[in-house]
């Protein structure tokens, strides 16, 4: 019998990340006083929620306050937890989906067919349920029926397997959650937490207006209380959508430095989805371009126990095989506020919010990313100050000696959403 290694290797690194969220290693019990913490109580006309594939979000606009309220529910066994996403999918993020809905409804009676959504898996792995599905079209094999009076090419039949693709990412983030916040305790504290933690160690690095303030929050509305964060507004200009003659018209020296520190910050926390549309351009009164405020912190990589700096979605690693930081320049005071800290105050900063390994991983990109700096600041013209970035530094960002940096990802954001449109559309048809 011949074993495919690949296969094999894939399932021992999904069997190992599956005992340590089941053992606790990866969980972390937080502690909230919540009779202390803001309460909201909001009216109709105040609050807005927000569906998308992964969380319901609430927007929030009153007379005292505005913000955007993320609840933190309670961990429910893994079936309920399915269950429960179905039930939420069809009931108030796509009602239309009526066809849609009674295959699922046919899939919740059928053992056999639930117990293959159940290990649906992931995209990501290549000999998962999902990537079957992705590679043909075929949604048995996720335990769903295909409607027989849908031709397959026909527009319905494409319209299916769309919604479908679209509501295989909802539940599997639902399962992910329940996943990451095993052994947790009663409340699953893990979006908050890495939401949390990178307010943290922004404000460490002295980035903290980069981050919009977060908050843990209790909101009551339509007679529910609700536990959760509270993270406000993101000042500036959004950047979702924007086209290449807008992204290049905005792009400016100044625009470089900021998202040159994002990307120092986001390898430190192995943040990946850190891509134009999770942040906004903050303009001064002038029209220029005074800094970043970013948003979306808490994706599920982020603060992962992986103590090396890689690449993410929307650059190359900033730490060159060398040893030395993969881009023409830095930020002057923030390489020396790095070159400051101290060990113990990243371990402080993310305490309350992560568990040992997570803070051992975080320190062990801190440090590499300290040495990085030092290798490299001996080099002439490599910390600039505020004000010393050019038309010269941005030109030599871009090009192309330092692979896909957060600057070129920005300004060719046009070609990145075509990029990213393609691979989903391709994923669901």
């Amino acid at each position: 019998m011949k074993i495919n290694a690949g296969r094999l290797k894939n399932e021992v690194r999904k069997s190992a990340y599956s005992a340590l969220y089941r053992s606790g290693v990866l969980a972390h019990k937080t502690s909230v006083e919540w009779e202390n913490v803001l309460h909201l109580e909001c009216d109709e006309g105040e609050v807005k929620a927000l569906y998308n594939c992964s969380n319901t979000l609430y927007h929030i606009k009153s007379p005292m306050v505005e913000g955007y309220f993320r609840p933190i529910l309670q961990h429910e066994p893994l079936k309920k937890c399915v269950r429960t996403a179905i039930d939420e999918y069809f009931e108030k993020v796509h009602p239309e989906q009526l066809l849609e809905k009674e295959a699922l409804g046919k899939t919740l009676e059928d053992k056999a067919a639930f117990r293959k959504l159940m290990d649906v898996g992931s995209y990501s792995d290549p000999y998962s349920r999902a990537r079957k599905f992705y590679l043909t079209k075929d949604t048995t094999i996720v335990g769903i029926e295909t409607p027989q009076f849908l031709q397959k090419g026909s527009d319905e039949w494409k319209d299916y397997i769309w919604n479908i693709d679209h509501f295989l990412k909802y539940v599997m983030n639902a399962m992910a959650r329940h996943q990451r916040n095993q052994c947790g305790g009663r409340w699953e504290f893990s979006n908050a937490n890495r939401q949390m933690a990178t307010e943290a160690m922004a404000v460490l690095l002295g980035l903290d207006d980069m981050i919009p303030h977060s908050e843990f929050a209790v909101l009551t509305y339509q007679g529910e209380k609700m536990r959760g964060t509270l993270m406000a507004v993101a000042r500036g200009v959004s950047t979702e959508g924007i086209i290449e003659e807008q992204s290049q018209r905005m792009a400016s020296p100044a625009l470089q430095r900021e998202l040159t520190s994002l990307n120092v910050l986001d390898a430190i926390t192995f943040e990946r989805d850190h891509r134009p549309g999770n942040y906004n351009v903050v303009l001064d009164d002038d029209g220029q371009v005074a800094g970043l405020s970013v948003f979306d912190n808490d994706a599920a990589m982020t603060f992962a126990p992986i103590p090396v700096v890689t690449r993410s979605g929307s650059g190359s690693c900033v730490v060159s095989r060398g040893g030395v930081i993969n881009r023409p320049h830095l930020d002057k005071q923030l390489a020396q506020r790095i070159l400051a800290i101290k060990k113990r105050e990243v371990k402080e900063a993310l305490k309350p919010y992560m568990n040992w390994i997570q803070v051992a991983a975080c320190c062990r990109r801190f440090e590499t990313l300290r040495k990085a700096i030092m290798q490299s600041a001996g080099k002439d013209g490599f910390l600039l100050d505020s004000n010393a970035w050019s038309v010269e530094t941005m030109n030599e960002e871009l090009s192309g000696q330092y692979g896909k940096t957060y600057l070129d990802t920005f300004i060719h954001n046009e070609s990145f959403n075509r990029a990213f449109l393609e691979y989903n559309t391709a994923a669901a048809l």
